[in-house]
């Protein structure tokens, strides 16, 4: 992704004389929280106070560097293990540790947000009984594992998904290895701007972040722009998450199909799944689970079969009316999602027309009539011929590139 030609760093950023030698970039984790509004999904955004060491008066989500304590392995914890954040990460498991603690506790610190619940399956919705606590963590007087214990409370690490790494460049004084970390905002839960180090703190939808910085309203520093720009393009929640539940599939499933017994892509392969069930309870079924109910329930056709059948020629069909969609699969999976997922879904040992499942091709428009009479939510308007064709191809198994 090109940054735009007129941004530039303010001349207190850029030193006058870089350092002899790059210096070792500090750990740091930041955390994108969004909320889903009738307008669209907003993030919350900081504009921190000037004269900060780093990035004053600049706007930014919420994060800072690690603190040593965050490593603290008495966490009671909750969601994916370290090793699996180390693994996204490129890190080793106790860093992993502790740059998930350190994203739980500078949101705390930075916004009220607070990540965690009196057990694995629940969050608490007010903040406000541990502000004494929030302030002792700000201060450093109490680390994150000693609130936690203290509390009663569980950190919820499955409610952060990873987003993507940004390292500070090599001329910079102050340098950063900073996780990118999303996380929808818990019901009942309040963020402020109540910390010394932000003068201001919003709601904003991406998009509108980006125009204020075109028109001069903000300054915001290029991977808080690049990122900016990939949660504009996220229509609510359940896409910004679906969008790692995609990735993690593609990667994970072919390491699978080659070796099915192999455990840590067994284990990425379950993780993704779980987030894209997590993302399905959030959203609507469209023309793919349609499909599957009134072909599998007319012919009683395996239900696993079918689907893993209809998902490449449906992606094809309703693609070209979904242009942010599209721009996120290919940003996961390459220029041709489609032709990704078909030949996936070919290297299996199982049927992969409808005639292998022998559904009759005669059958073909009375499906697309029932489909057509009583239609899902769907990107693409449906017509019975237009559905007859899509099925006729599933049935003649064409091959399948890009979208149409």
């Amino acid at each position: 992704m090109r940054l735009p030609e007129d941004m530039t760093l303010p001349e207190e950023f850029v030193p006058e004389v870089p350092p002899e030698a790059p210096v070792h970039p500090r750990d740091a984790a930041t955390v994108m929280l969004l909320r889903d509004t009738a307008s669209g999904p907003e993030v919350f955004l900081q504009r921190r106070v000037e004269g900060m060491p780093f990035a004053g008066g600049m706007t930014v989500f919420p994060g800072g560097g690690v603190d040593r304590r965050d490593a603290d392995t008495s966490v009671d914890w909750s969601g994916p293990a370290p090793s699996w954040w180390a693994e996204r990460f490129g890190c080793a498991p106790g860093t992993a540790r502790a740059l998930v603690c350190a994203a739980v506790r500078e949101t705390f610190e930075e916004s009220g947000v607070l990540l965690a619940g009196p057990d694995a399956r629940t969050v608490v919705s007010e903040t406000s009984a541990y502000s004494e606590a929030r302030d002792a963590l700000a201060s450093r007087e109490l680390s994150l594992a000693g609130f936690l214990a203290e509390a009663g409370l569980v950190l919820r690490a499955d409610l952060l998904r990873p987003w993507g790494n940004w390292v500070t460049p090599e001329a910079e004084p102050r340098r950063y290895d900073t996780r990118f970390f999303l996380a929808a905002m818990p019901p009942g839960q309040r963020a402020d701007a109540v910390t010394t180090e932000v003068a201001h703190a919003y709601w904003q939808r991406p998009a509108e972040a980006l125009e204020d910085r075109q028109r001069g309203r903000c300054g915001l520093l290029p991977p808080t722009w690049v990122t900016l720009t990939e949660l504009a393009a996220c229509g609510s929640v359940p896409d910004a998450l679906a969008t790692e539940a995609v990735g993690g599939i593609l990667s994970a499933l072919p390491a699978v199909l080659d070796d099915p017994a192999e455990p840590v892509s067994r284990g990425r392969l379950q993780s993704a799944a779980w987030l894209s069930g997590l993302c399905l309870a959030q959203t609507r079924m469209g023309l793919h689970h349609q499909l599957a109910h009134v072909l599998g329930g007319t012919f009683d056709l395996p239900h696993a079969e079918l689907h893993t059948m209809l998902l490449a020629p449906v992606m094809a069909f309703n693609l070209p009316e979904a242009p942010a969609t599209s721009d996120r699969m290919r940003g996961v999976a390459g220029p041709d999602p489609v032709a990704v997922v078909s030949e996936i879904a070919h290297g299996y040992d199982g049927p992969t027309t409808l005639a292998d499942l022998g559904v009759p091709r005669a059958e073909l428009r009375g499906i697309a009539e029932r489909v057509v009479a009583e239609p899902y939510p769907n990107p693409r308007s449906l017509t019975v011929d237009a559905v007859e064709a899509l099925l006729d191809g599933m049935w003649r198994g064409r091959s399948l590139t890009g979208g149409g």
